[in-house]
């Protein structure tokens, strides 16, 4: 998952809260310097066919600002799932 943030020229920290809708939530953090940049997360050890939520909060001296709370629902146990990078190659050879 990535997020573009634009830190409005002040040092940030960010966090990433994230969890099943009917679990415990859990957190990532970091920092990013003063320019507008992308932050990429890796959400791993997700069960299967659950409904999970993210929001991103970046705080600096400018103030906290939040993005729009995202929610996704995981595969169920032993789909065939496809790549991003495999989905976008085979949307590219059906539109030639």
């Amino acid at each position: 998952m990535t997020s573009r943030v634009d830190p409005a020229g002040s040092d940030s920290r960010y966090y990433l809260d994230f969890g099943a809708l009917l679990g415990e939530n859990r957190e990532l953090s970091g920092q990013i310097g003063p320019q507008p940049g992308e932050i990429e997360f890796h959400l791993e050890n997700l069960e299967p066919d659950t409904e999970y939520f993210c929001q991103l909060s970046v705080i600096n001296a400018n103030g906290t600002a939040e993005n729009t709370e995202v929610r996704f629902t995981t595969l169920p146990e032993g789909s065939d799932a496809m790549s991003l990078n495999q989905l976008r190659s085979r949307a590219s050879r059906r539109s030639r």
